[in-house]
């Protein structure tokens, strides 16, 4: 299924960008292929043309897969190999619990659960809001989260968190092949260390340093005039704004108010809009209560009041 999805995603640039690819589904059908005889002896014929048949089918669901997604967006094969992997780190803590018992294995599952128990203090996922705020320029206090959106930021941290039970399942991998002498200090502290990496690999770059690329990214498509994706509960949009009685009258922390410009909306807190400037690369915290905001759909366009 991976190799057809990135056949799927490299088709369009010709057949030297995928002729690898290919020569690793034919391998890996061969290899189904032999193993299907190995347990219908006797039955070559039978073994292949299963093997034909789900290698067809998996061919057809990669591409589907690859199809689905955007051309310009993330390849469908990445979800396919995070899907292989979850399978993987499971088989291997299962291996571990039936060479072990679960009386001995539950204590090291205990932060598995951690992203639940973190949904109980959404206020630790506020830490990707302020690195997604701070490409802006701004602070957690110039945007009000939702607090069910605060939730689903600390479960994403936990999940990164969890980056560590693949330490685990080598290990009952290496328990089940007998690579592992039991009961022995050097294992455990291999484990530990491979844990620890993971740990703190998982919440850096699947944690908090996706947040600042999203920030990061969410800014150049602003300074483009493109549209900016939300993210946990900040909505960014692009807006028109009129104030309601004399501009010199509205009080504008962070630059000059140009009414015939349009900004990005990135949120409010406290009674205070925050739109941001893409001419000057700047946030602008004004007054709701002055302002009359109007959504727009071209970003680029003039919000000049029409004669």
């Amino acid at each position: 299924m991976i190799t057809s999805s990135l056949i799927a995603r490299l088709w369009p640039q010709g057949f030297a960008a995928w002729w690898v690819l290919g020569a690793v589904a034919v391998a890996a059908l061969g290899s189904v292929a032999y193993w299907l005889i190995r347990i219908m002896p006797g039955k070559p014929g039978d073994a292949v043309g299963t093997a034909l048949a789900v290698g067809a089918v998996t061919v057809a669901v990669g591409t589907m897969i690859e199809l689905s997604g955007e051309s310009d967006g993330p390849s469908g094969a990445l979800s396919l190999v995070s899907v292989a992997a979850g399978y993987a780190v499971l088989t291997g803590i299962r291996l571990l619990v039936r060479q072990w018992s679960w009386r001995v294995v539950a204590p090291w599952l205990l932060p598995a659960v951690l992203p639940l128990a973190l949904g109980f203090f959404p206020s630790l996922g506020l830490g990707l809001h302020a690195l997604y705020l701070d490409a802006f320029g701004l602070n957690l206090e110039d945007v009000e989260i939702p607090r069910l959106w605060q939730v689903f930021a600390t479960v994403r941290l936990g999940l990164a968190v969890n980056l560590w039970l693949i330490a685990l399942a080598g290990l009952g991998y290496l328990q089940h092949l007998h690579w592992c002498v039991r009961d022995r200090w050097i294992g455990f502290t291999l484990l530990g260390f491979f844990a620890l990496v993971l740990l703190t690999s998982g919440v850096w770059n699947f944690g908090l340093q996706t947040a600042a690329h999203a920030g990061a990214g969410a800014v150049r498509a602003a300074a483009s005039g493109k549209a900016v994706d939300a993210y946990f509960g900040i909505s960014p949009q692009w807006v028109c704004v009129r104030p309601i009685g004399p501009v010199e009258d509205i009080h504008v922390d962070g630059g000059e108010f140009r009414p015939s410009r349009p900004y990005l909306k990135i949120g409010d807190a406290s009674g205070t809009a925050v739109l941001w400037d893409p001419a000057e690369k700047s946030a602008l915290k004004m007054p709701m209560d002055k302002l009359r905001i109007i959504p727009v759909d071209e970003p680029s366009q003039s919000c000049a009041p029409s004669a």
